[in-house]
């Protein structure tokens, strides 16, 4: 799948290249939470990874972010140490990061010691919430409404509804929307997946939420 390929009716990030990490010769889609150097960083690492895909890219096409991340993350070392310093944050506990409450803290957090003022949007979906067509439009209305406005959407599933291309408990970016199929894109562990968000909604025994930086 290419990172920035193009359908019509698809709401996605302006420059979703940005995400492209070098090292060497070889060429990443975006973080992998195996990059952090303890063992229980790589295990519980995926909501800091998430948050730093989204520090990244805010501080690379918002002007008024440009000095939010000092390091150069189109390298695998640079990204590495964004993905440092976000940790000491967006931390997780010995449950990871299963509240989508945290990762705002975090990130706020962050952006306090940097010298910004970042603030986030929310949408929680409780365990065995009953998902109608209503419930799906407002899902896709909260990522495409962040997309429009050029920002990505990390994503946390607690049980992937068994989708066999998510894992469960686990932190996800989202780049790309394809509501007329239920569809979204995601960066997940340097790779690009597309999920089925719609099933993923109805099926999910444990839920999860998004979370928008601005």
């Amino acid at each position: 799948m290419e990172i920035n390929k193009t359908v019509s009716d698809n709401i996605k990030l302006s420059r979703s290249e940005i995400f492209k990490i070098r090292d060497g010769n070889r060429i990443y889609n975006g973080p992998d939470q195996s990059w952090y150097r303890k063992g229980f960083q790589r295990l519980a690492g995926c909501g800091p990874t998430s948050c730093s895909n989204i520090i990244w890219y805010l501080s690379q096409t918002k002007e008024e972010y440009k000095e939010l991340c000092p390091y150069d993350g189109t390298t695998y070392k640079g990204f590495l140490k964004l993905m440092e310093d976000v940790w000491k944050y967006v931390t997780p506990g010995l449950m990871g990061l299963n509240k989508i409450e945290k990762f705002e803290q975090g990130v706020i957090e962050f952006g306090e010691n940097k010298g910004f003022h970042l603030s986030c949007d929310l949408l929680k979906i409780p365990e065995k919430t009953r998902m109608d067509e209503e419930k799906i439009r407002d899902v896709f209305d909260f990522i495409e409404n962040a997309l429009k406005k050029d920002v990505p959407v990390a994503f946390l599933n607690l049980h992937n509804g068994n989708l066999h291309n998510l894992e469960s408990w686990h932190w996800v970016t989202i780049y790309e929307s394809d509501r007329n199929h239920g569809l979204v894109s995601i960066l997940d562990q340097s790779r690009l997946e597309e999920i089925d968000l719609r099933h993923w909604l109805i099926n999910t025994k444990k839920g999860g939420g998004f979370v928008t930086v601005y």
